[in-house]
Order: C-alpha cells, then sequence, then structure tokens
C-alpha cells in the first residue's frame, strides 16, 4: 500500500525539494510517477506506486516575502496535543516535525514567502478572531478554532466561502473530500481536513488490543476479520465477555481490576457512526436534515446502550466521578494490562509509546458483514479545521499557498505521520499500519455533533451512562429543538451569502 512503504521511501521524499520547486501547467496538478522524476533518489528502495504531488502553481509565483500567518487553539494542561504540523524552527531529528520544516522550506522558497504561526488558549481564540475580524484587521490568513467551539462563529460572517476562493482545487488528492462534501451547509464550506494537518487524523476514532490477552485467551486473527469484512460490533462483545478479572479479589469490579473493553462516553457515537448511523445528513439542495429518526438507528443503539453497560465487563470511565479516576485512567489502565479492547482516538498510540504492553491498533467495528466500509468519527473535542477569515487581503494569493502547502504535505509530512510516528515508532507490528489506512479512509464529519444541533447527540452519547435504553422517547423529546436549530443556522447562512 502506498502508505507502507519502507521506512527510505520517507527519506528519499524528504530529499524532493527540487522537485517541488518545478511549476507546471493542469496536466502536473495530481501524481507524477518518481521513478521519472526523481533519478537521483534511485537508491532508495521505493514501488512503483510511490509519486510526488504538486499544485497547479502559476509560472513565476512570487509573493514578495508575504508573510502566510496562522492561528490555532491549544488548551492549557493538553501540552500533549499542542499544534506540531504548520511550523518547525529547526531540524531536530523527529521525523515529523523535520518533515514540516522541510516542506516549509520549500513551499517558501517556491513562492516566496514566510509561514509563521501563533498560538491561543482555546476558550479565546474564537472571540479574539471576532473581534480582530469586526475591526476589519488582517490578522491571519488561516485559522483553526477547535470544532467544539467552531459553530458559534461560523454562521457570524467572519470566515470565507471555501467555494469563492477560485485558486484552490478541492477535487486534488491532498484535500479531504469527506470533510469537503460534509461540512458544507447550503453549499458554503466554511471548514476543511487536509493533508497540511495531523491533528484532525490524530483525533480519529479507533481501536486497540492486547496482543497478549488476544493469544491467551484464544482469540481470532482480528486484522483477518477486518479485512474479510467480518468485524463486527456483535464480534466484539463476543469477543471480550471472558477477558474481565476480578484482580483485587474484592468481590466487585472497579478501577483496579481488568476488563474485556476500556472506553468514555464517546464509545456511543463512535460505535453508532461506526454502524453507519448518522445523526444529520443534506438533502438535495446540501442543508442539513434530522434523519436519525428509523428504525434501523433505533435497534443499532438499543444494542450499543446493552453492550456499553455491562459495567461488569465494560468500563466507561466517565462513569466515574472525576474525583475518583483522572481524565485518562483508562489509558493508563490499559497500558497496565487491565483490558483487552481499548477505544481511543489516533494521538493515543502516540501518548503510549511507553507502555510495556505489546498492542495492535484496529477500525471501529461495523454494525454488521452486509456493511460495505468501515467509518472513523473525528472527535470535535481534540480536532480543529482550517478556516479563513474574511479580511484576508489576497484570497487568491492564500489559495495558492495552501494548494502548494498541502500538495507538498502529501509528499512529506504525511508519509511521516504514517510510516514513522505511528507504524514504524509507536504501533508493534506491519499490520496496525494497514489498519490505520482503514481507520482514516472513511472518516465522519457529522454536523449533529459540530453544531450540537438541540443539543442531541450530547444527550445521545449520555444514555450509556443513564443507562436508558428509551431511544425513540429520547428522539422524540428533542425533534422539535434539533428542526428548529438547524433551521436557525440555514437563515444565519444563508444571510452570511446575501
Amino acid at each position: 500500500m502506498k502508505k507502507q512503504r519502507l521506512f527510505a521511501a520517507l527519506l528519499a521524499a524528504l530529499m524532493l525539494t527540487a522537485l517541488f520547486a518545478a511549476c507546471g501547467g493542469k496536466d502536473d496538478a495530481a501524481e507524477i510517477p518518481q521513478e521519472t522524476q526523481a533519478a537521483d533518489a534511485t537508491t532508495a528502495e521505493t514501488t512503483e506506486e510511490d509519486t510526488v504531488y504538486r499544485a497547479d502553481i502559476p509560472e513565476d509565483t512570487d509573493f514578495g516575502g508575504y508573510n502566510f500567518r496562522f492561528l490555532h487553539w491549544f488548551n492549557t494542561g493538553w501540552e500533549e496535543r499542542i499544534n506540531k504540523d504548520l511550523v518547525a524552527e529547526e531540524m531536530n531529528g523527529d521525523f515529523l516535525n523535520d518533515a514540516v520544516y522541510e516542506r516549509n522550506r520549500n513551499v517558501e522558497e517556491l513562492l516566496n514567502i514566510k509561514i509563521t504561526s501563533q498560538l491561543e488558549e482555546l476558550g479565546s481564540i474564537g472571540s479574539k478572531v471576532q473581534k480582530a475580524v469586526s475591526a476589519g484587521d488582517d490578522s491571519w490568513d488561516a485559522v483553526y478554532i477547535r470544532l467544539y467551539e467552531a459553530p458559534t462563529y461560523l454562521s457570524g460572517g467572519i470566515f470565507m466561502n471555501y467555494n469563492d476562493i477560485p485558486t484552490i482545487d478541492f477535487t486534488s488528492p491532498w484535500w479531504d473530500q469527506s470533510s469537503v462534501e460534509q461540512l458544507s451547509i447550503d453549499n458554503q464550506l466554511y471548514l476543511i481536513a487536509s493533508d497540511i494537518n495531523v491533528i484532525d487524523k490524530n483525533a480519529t476514532a479507533g481501536m486497540a488490543f492486547n496482543k497478549s490477552y488476544a493469544e491467551s485467551y484464544g482469540l481470532p486473527d482480528l486484522y483477518s476479520l477486518v479485512k474479510d469484512g467480518k468485524w463486527t460490533l456483535d464480534k466484539t462483545e463476543e469477543l471480550y465477555q471472558n477477558a474481565a478479572r476480578d484482580l483485587d479479589g474484592n468481590g466487585e469490579m472497579g478501577i483496579e481490576d481488568q476488563y474485556g473493553f476500556l472506553s468514555k462516553a464517546d464509545a456511543m457515537t463512535f460505535f453508532f457512526h461506526g454502524s453507519g448511523g448518522r445523526f444529520i445528513t443534506k438533502d438535495e439542495n446540501d442543508l442539513p436534515v434530522f434523519t436519525f429518526p428509523n428504525e434501523k438507528n433505533f435497534t443499532v443503539t438499543g444494542d450499543i446502550i446493552e453492550m456499553t453497560t455491562d459495567y461488569n465487563i465494560y468500563f466507561n470511565q466517565h462513569y466515574y466521578d472525576t474525583s475518583v479516576v483522572s481524565d485518562q485512567a483508562y489509558t493508563k489502565m490499559f497500558e497496565n494490562g487491565q483490558g483487552l479492547f481499548f477505544l481511543l482516538r489516533l494521538d493515543d498510540i502516540e501518548f503510549m509509546r511507553a507502555s510495556e504492553t505489546d498492542f495492535g491498533v484496529l477500525p471501529i467495528p461495523k454494525y454488521s458483514e452486509d456493511q460495505d466500509t468501515y467509518y472513523s468519527t473525528v472527535s470535535q473535542h481534540t480536532c480543529g479545521l482550517m478556516s479563513i477569515p474574511v479580511t484576508i487581503s489576497d484570497p487568491s494569493r492564500d489559495g495558492i499557498i495552501l494548494d502548494a502547502l498541502a500538495a507538498e504535505s502529501k509528499n512529506l509530512v504525511q508519509p511521516a505521520f504514517y510510516e514513522v510516528n505511528l507504524q514504524g515508532k509507536y504501533t508493534r507490528d506491519n499490520e496496525s499500519g494497514e489498519m490505520l489506512e482503514i481507520i482514516l479512509a472513511n472518516r465522519v464529519y457529522d454536523l449533529g455533533c459540530i453544531y450540537s444541533f438541540g443539543d442531541f447527540a450530547n444527550q445521545y452519547q449520555n444514555m450509556t451512562l443513564t443507562k436508558n435504553p428509551d431511544i425513540a422517547s429520547l428522539t422524540a423529546k428533542y425533534e422539535s429543538k434539533v428542526t428548529a436549530a438547524i433551521d436557525k443556522v440555514v437563515e444565519q447562512y444563508r444571510e452570511i451569502a446575501g
């Protein structure tokens, strides 16, 4: 697979700076076989699938030393999640850092620009951008507000509609097509994901399993189950039924014991999306619709609640008071060998790099074998996506810069993320790399979660804590609230569009 090339291929990519400096016409904007473009890199072991990507940059483009400025959220106490994909001050031997550094130097030289970045606390970043835009200040070229806070500002007219930027071709492979399709409302797109960033990949849902326990309990080859399309909710539950152990011998299950599954309340949403469900879909006019109420979604939800509320074998960290467990208690439990399966966002893999537990990575299970593919939630809690303030002085210039950055990121940053940070450095086998491809292939940006229309998505997630299986009643209670919230946002978007 393309993302599973050997480590030497990454090093070869890091040497391809000269290639990116050559710009061509439309026919050059997609993929260029590396074997015809990089004769000087033939010492690296590559495959015929190796490609070099480049954006369609007009000849002799020169932006005269322009400072392209990013603004990105951060959260005090989440230092491990601080942004690492926009700027790197110098080469330091960390492959992601060095790939970011090389990408920026290439694009800076190509376009005669400077790339800088600023961090702002997530509690104030939105209001700071709003205030600057209201004053007409051209303070930043691209802004990342955490998805959980972003909707407050998306409908306020402070960001550009990406569809109005003529110099970005969103059909190019370095732009996340799922985000383009799923995040627009009324054909207006104010958020997007691309290969520029890894933070959105890190916010994607998946699972891990303890290899030692899988072997000792006689589990089948889990990777083969995934590849054969047999990795389902029922199969997952079946496999962990006998994995719980009362380790402290006190006759009841607690945080000192071993469980079949370790998770948080997010599991409700992750499993629902993994089952092919959505809170909000869109109609033929690109307008959001509350299509959750249907028999299949009710059935799926009932099964998920039943699965996630048997606390003798299924550990839900959010079920415990914060005075009893820390925010990452269930992560430490998995690292300590207290669980067979573990729900994760992909950045958990990096956080567990010092763990002695030998683990593998799996996608969120499907609902049934009849389902065509696996789906993975992008969490609004740990992800920010890129928006463009309406005050930028030259949208065409910024579009060219972003397209160039995204293309060069596909050459350098994404291989570093896949092959080194995940597959080669932290996960413990080659098969996990293949699982990561599956996880990231079909990502879900559910407007129902991101906008929290009528608070339904939050109430849905909490059902696993209240152990309330009556999803029909919950839906009936909130349906009018959801519809009213959707209508309000659509009206705001139409006011922006004029």
